[in-house]
Parts: C-alpha cells; structure tokens; sequence
C-alpha cells in the first residue's frame, strides 16, 4: 500500500478524465457553411478581408497556416470563392508546376487569376522546382512571363499582366521553407492566418463538436446516436487536444461511430456499443506495442515493478505517433565517483540525444551546482543513461528520473521499482509539465497489471500535467479502488519523498535537515571532494628568534 506521508500527493479520482456536462449537449443553432470552418471565426473574418480587397490596384497576399487535414486546400478555395460573390476570379492551383503557373499559348494559372485570388498549397509548391520563384514574380510585379520549356524556370517572352491575390496554405513547416528559400517571401506574404486545429473545452467549443459529430451521423445514414454516446466520444476526443481544449478533427469519432453501426445495425448507438467500437479499432492498431511489451515478461526487456534498487528508476519513452503512439518503460541509471567531469551524459556522447534531451541533463547539473557547490566544487562524475535504447532520445521529460536516480546514488538510498517517473525539472528544483501523460500512465499501468498488481505501484507525474490526464475504464478503475496510484510532483523535493521515501530536507536559509536526502548528499559530496582537493595541513608557527642581546 502507497506511504501515508505522501498521501497528500495523490492524484483523487476525479481529476482522472474530463467530464463533458450534459447541458452542453442540448441541441443548439447548427453553424452554417463547411463544417471544416466551424469554430475558424478569426480564420474566416481574415479571408472575407482578402475577398473584399481583391480586384484592387495591388494584390494583397497571406499564408494559411493549417493542421495536417487532407483537402483543407480546396476546401479554402471554395470558401473565398463563396466570399467573394462573383465579383473576381477564384483559381485553385491544385498542380502549380512552372508550366502551368507561367502558361504558354495558353493562359497560365497566374493569368487566369488576374484581379481574383489565386489559392495554392505550399507543400506543391515546394515540390515543383521553379514554381515558388514564378509564382513570387506574378504576386512582385504583377505580371507573369510565358514558360519556354515545360517546367523549366527560365521564362522567355513578354510578361502579361496578372495582378492577382495569393493565399498560400500550408502547414508551419511547409511554410518555414518557403520562407527560407526567398528573402522577399516576408514581406510578399505579410498577412499570416492560423486554422484552429481546436477549440475552446467550453459550452461553445462541445457545441461545435458536437454539431460536427450530429452532421457526420446524417450524412452517413447512421441512424440514431444518443447523447449519452456523444457525450462519450467527445470526452474521448478531448485526449487528443490540449488541457481546455477539444480538436476540430473528428476522424476518430467518426471511424467509431462507422464500425459501431457496422456491428450493429439495428437499433440505438449508445455509449457501451460505441466504447466497444473504439476499443477494438485499438486493439487491432496495437500490434506493435503488443511485440514490443512482450519482451518484459520475456527478459529481453528488463524492468522491475516490485523491490528497491540504488540509482535506478523506471523512466517512460513514447513510440510511434498520433493514435499509434504508446508509452512504454526504460530504465534510468545512474552511477557516480570521484572526479572533474560532472555529470556525463551517455546518450549525447553515443550521439543518441536530441537537444531538449541534452538541454535537460545541463539544467540537472545547475541544480546540482546551486544545491552543493556554493561554498566548494563538486569532485563528482557521474554517468547518467537511459538502458536498452537503441534509438535516438529527445526530450526533457527523463530529468526528474536521472535526478532521482542520481541523488539515490548519492544518498545510498534505495528506489522505488515499482513506481514509475516522467517530468522535467528546471535549475531550481521546480517540476515541470509534460507531453502524453496519459500514454505514459497506461503504459506502466499495463505492464505493472502484466506482472500482478500489488496495490503500491503508481506513476509519478507533474502536478501541472494532471489536468491533462484522460483515463478510463480499467484503469480508472484500478485507481479508484487503490490498486495502482498516481502521484503529482511540484518539485523534485515531493518526488523524493515518494521515490526514496525519505524527505529531502530543504529548508530555505538553513542547513539540511539531519539524515535527510539532501544532508547525505551533501555528506558524501564533501568527502568526495576532500578526496580530490585533500586539505593542504596546518603549518605549524615558527618560535621568535631566542638571539642574546647586543
């Protein structure tokens, strides 16, 4: 069973997963237009601007930022081909290769949209060499050169006028590029617009979803749908957004809801036939993580989740992406002596750390510096490696881990196997938030239920990381009842009291707390350092010369 003393650090059952109201849900005024702009007010006022200053003098041009949706592009033209009413051309350059941009004996496309808008997708332009440099001119200049060989740059002829708007659409990455490759790309492409990929987890944002989720059921003929299984679904996709916030994306929902009609074809889609949907689409994505988690009761895989060891921890790496994505455990190690080096940190040697990886074993060494070496140096090196990767490491989320497993080393004082760790730390000890906290909590969860639940095994996580969690079924379950817990650290301080069991002994202005974490740390640090920087002896004074007197 979980210490008594750090109870007041455990995460209670209600704060597990969002809870969508039921008032949220009651049918309200559908928005109007393509559901893909639903809850996009700013991105669309932007657009209707461009609509009406397009057919002037100059050309007014933006970029579109946007998430990774397949037919936003097209989408965007039909939009400001809606806004505009008619009064100017609307293209779509859905291939804009230099030849079909420039045209020849035909008009191009910048042609074809002289006084109009011109919509075009940055991930093609970047694809088709020569055809962001044409298309820069029509938008500078306002006019647009015949092409001479098919997709060839060079643009022979006399210019014609083509004095449109451009919206490039793109997503943030596409759209660096583009910037990078042209100096006047800021300054041509000055107006920027972002597409929501969510919106606000309040009673307008759950109307808006759900409004998407009750168009998509009668486009498809899915029949009737309760509220209580939309209320499901949404507090399902809410794992996929930010704390506060609920995606625009329903693929997920409506997947679900597709098979669940699929299995089901008569009667009401409620809430249990809808959860059994989405469990088993997972369930057959799982195939990876499955191999991958059957090389711990193998041994291939070694990770304990019962028992004490000095200087190891169970850390928590992410794999995969999106809806593949799974947390799976790694070890944590940590070993020390006496020397200069510091604290060594062996992926970044073995060149397997990205730079938040790295950035995050600097900030432990400052907060080792601030903590105990004020008054004198360390003489430490300390090696700090995340067991069987194989692959490249990035993050920060490990530090709280490597501290922990370092001041255990340091301390000779046991951790904790059967709790797992995720959080980063800054200089001062503060514990910071983390990405897939809800991932990383399944995760141990699961292989700790492989290996049988003893009612103390738990997670560690970032008292800021809390709000995002999103957890259900048998694993909420598990932690109601006190089978698994989960722990929210504000600082490393509230980590060791869990992970090493004793406390650390900070006391603001005061020396440490006697036989705490922190005074054997300190203990051990000293005579490490005395051992390499041995004090010089005291010499001893010499006697006043006894001469006689002249």
């Amino acid at each position: 069973m979980p210490d008594p003393s750090t109870s007041h650090l455990l995460v209670s059952g209600d704060q597990l997963a969002w809870r969508c109201p039921r008032r949220w849900l009651k049918p309200t005024r559908e928005p109007e237009g393509d559901p893909l702009f639903w809850g996009q007010d700013r991105a669309v006022e932007g657009l209707r601007v461009l609509a009406e200053l397009a057919g002037g003098p100059t050309g007014h041009h933006l970029e579109l930022t946007v998430p990774t949706w397949p037919g936003l592009t097209r989408a965007i033209a039909a939009l400001v081909e809606e806004l505009v009413e008619g009064r100017v051309p609307v293209v779509l350059a859905d291939r804009p290769t230099v030849r079909r941009l420039r045209g020849k004996d035909e008009a191009g496309l910048c042609l074809q949209a002289d006084g109009g808008v011109l919509v075009v997708d940055a991930a093609s332009l970047l694809g088709n060499p020569g055809s962001w440099q044409a298309l820069r001119e029509a938008m500078a200049l306002g006019s647009v050169a015949p092409a001479g060989k098919e997709d060839d740059a060079e643009a022979p002829g006399d210019p014609r006028p083509a004095r449109l708007s451009a919206v490039v659409v793109g997503t943030e990455a596409s759209l660096k590029k583009l910037r990078e490759a042209a100096v006047d790309a800021p300054v041509l492409l000055g107006r920027r617009l972002d597409l929501a990929a969510d919106v606000p987890r309040d009673r307008f944002g759950a109307g808006v979803l759900a409004a998407l989720l009750r168009r998509h059921v009668a486009d498809e003929g899915l029949g009737e749908v309760t509220e209580g299984a939309l209320r499901w679904l949404m507090e399902a996709l809410a794992a996929f957004a930010r704390r506060d916030r609920l995606p625009l994306r329903v693929d997920p929902a409506r997947q679900t809801l597709s098979e669940a009609r699929l299995t089901w074809p008569e009667g009401a889609l409620g809430a249990p036939r809808v959860s059994a949907a989405w469990d088993r689409i997972r369930r057959r994505r799982a195939g990876r993580e499955e191999l991958h988690r059957a090389r711990i009761p193998a041994g291939l895989l070694q990770v304990d989740t019962q028992g004490h060891r000095i200087g190891v921890v169970n850390g928590l790496m992410v794999y995969g992406q999106a809806r593949q994505a799974y947390a799976m455990p790694g070890r944590i190690t940590a070993r020390v002596a006496v020397g200069r080096q510091g604290l060594i940190n062996v992926e970044r040697e073995a060149k397997y750390s990205g730079r938040s990886f790295d950035k995050g074993v600097y900030q432990l060494a400052g907060l080792l510096r601030g903590l105990f070496a004020t008054r004198s140096p360390l003489g430490l090196v300390a090696s700090l490696v995340f067991e069987q990767s194989y692959g490249r490491v990035d993050g920060d989320s490990a530090t709280l881990a490597e501290a922990l497993a370092l001041f255990s080393c340091l301390s000779d004082l046991p951790c904790r196997q059967d709790v797992a760790v995720s959080g980063a730390i800054t200089q001062r000890g503060d514990v910071l938030p983390i990405g897939s906290a809800s991932l990383k909590v399944r995760g141990w969860w699961l292989t700790c239920r492989t290996e049988g639940l003893t009612g103390a095994q738990g997670v560690v996580l970032p008292a800021a990381s809390v709000g995002d969690l999103h957890l259900s079924g048998d694993l909420a379950r598990d932690i109601r009842d006190g089978r698994f817990q989960v722990w929210a650290a504000s600082t490393l301080e509230d980590a060791i009291l869990v992970i090493l069991g004793k406390p650390a002994g900070l006391r603001p202005g005061k020396a440490f707390a006697q036989g705490s974490v922190y005074a054997r740390t300190a203990r051990r640090l000293q005579q490490m350092s005395e051992r390499l920087h041995p004090p010089r002896p005291k010499m001893k004074p010499k006697k006043p010369d006894g001469g006689k007197k002249g």
